[in-house]
């Protein structure tokens, strides 16, 4: 991404990619797979793997499995296991196959134990292995992992389970080891991204960590400064100047939230936007919470005009809105999470550009640049 200047004092960001925001991939899907009431997060965590003991009873080689086993799944476990009744029979079949088949390499899995869940991204194709995997307590205790049926994944953040909406809790009480729960990738993303896109829209997040009651004057003001902000980030993408904004914008702001208003509680937003808008949005949000633009991968991108450009838009949100008093009354911020192992795979990164002004034209650096990436 470039910052670029149109004419005196307008300031633009353009050649916006996917690199400077985190964007869900199309096709993504979200899955849990549970580690045995939690016994096995560790071993998950520790080995960068997940694994099931559905088939554990076929002694199926090791090494890849063969596709020709899956449709013969349930008459392979009851002859194992006759005195098992069909429908659990059915069921753990079918939760293999989604282990197997179902799930993709580059979903998102989540897992949890009793006080907390960990996020992380599929890394390979299922197998077979018989090979015990250990984890050890502080008093050097062993605790073996048999679970045969086992993904590579590579996990990232862990989050307490007291920072999980109300909804996906409900969900995540679910008794299957191996369920789908794409009807709540947003609550995953919110939980670790303070904004992220997807299909045009910008979502915003904040966690709310007061734990006494929340007075209704920070509520509305932080309410009212979420729309100002689209309507700022509007203005810039068409140059206009912060502050006069045509009637017909505000009738075509769209930004809507959704709230859980308990102590501690969560506000999230979402915004139908073009990219500039979009990306003027992203930057404005974080930087108003003491936000890095290193977040957006774009450290080193942004010249100081517009650095400078950006701060005062946010300056003014801020006394506009009594943000530092909202702020502190209702203990609000952003989600600060290292997601950095999962995030998505990222684009061609784009060449530093410098920034052009008046009529001279943007020069792209040599291909020796040592900044490029």
């Amino acid at each position: 991404m470039a910052a670029q200047q149109r004419g005196r004092g307008r300031v633009t960001l353009t050649d916006f990619e996917p690199e400077f925001l985190p964007v869900r991939p199309e096709g993504e899907r979200i899955w849990v797979v549970r580690a045995s009431g939690g016994a096995y997060v560790g071993h998950f965590r520790e080995h960068g793997l997940m694994a099931i003991g559905h088939l554990n009873p076929l002694g199926l080689r090791q090494g890849a499995i063969s596709q020709g086993t899956l449709p013969n799944l349930e008459a392979l476990l009851l002859r194992a296991d006759s005195e098992r009744s069909q429908g659990s029979l059915t069921s753990h079949a079918n939760q293999a196959r989604t282990f197997i088949s179902g799930i993709s390499e580059g979903d998102l899995i989540v897992t949890l134990n009793s006080g907390s869940i960990s996020v992380g991204r599929v890394a390979g194709d299922a197998f077979i292995s018989r090979e015990s995997l250990y984890i050890y307590d502080k008093n050097g205790r062993s605790y073996a992992l048999e679970h045969e049926l086992r993904r590579k994944v590579i996990w990232g953040p862990r989050l307490l389970r007291t920072q999980v909406p109300a909804a996906l809790q409900l969900t995540l009480l679910a008794h299957q080891t191996v369920f789908n729960i794409d009807d709540y990738w947003d609550s995953i993303y919110h939980l670790l991204y303070p904004c992220f896109a997807y299909r045009d829209h910008l979502y915003l997040s904040a966690n709310i960590k007061q734990t006494l009651e929340l007075d209704n004057y920070s509520l509305s003001q932080f309410f009212s400064m979420l729309s100002a902000i689209e309507r700022t980030a509007r203005d810039l993408a068409e140059g206009l100047e912060v502050g006069h904004t045509p009637k017909r914008h505000r009738e075509d702001l769209n930004l809507t939230t959704k709230a859980e208003f308990m102590s501690p509680g969560t506000i999230w937003a979402q915004v139908a936007m073009d990219s500039q808008s979009l990306l003027w949005c992203a930057v404005i949000y974080v930087m108003l919470f003491g936000g890095d633009l290193k977040f957006f991968k774009t450290d080193g991108l942004l010249d100081t005009h517009t650095r400078q450009k950006i701060w005062d838009v946010v300056i003014k949100i801020v006394k506009d809105f009594d943000f530092s008093r909202v702020q502190k009354r209702l203990r609000v911020d952003i989600p600060r999470v290292d997601t950095s192992k999962i995030d998505p795979p990222k684009p061609k990164r784009i060449r530093k550009a410098k920034i052009k002004r008046e009529n001279e034209p943007a020069q792209l650096p040599q291909e020796d640049d040592p900044d490029l990436g």
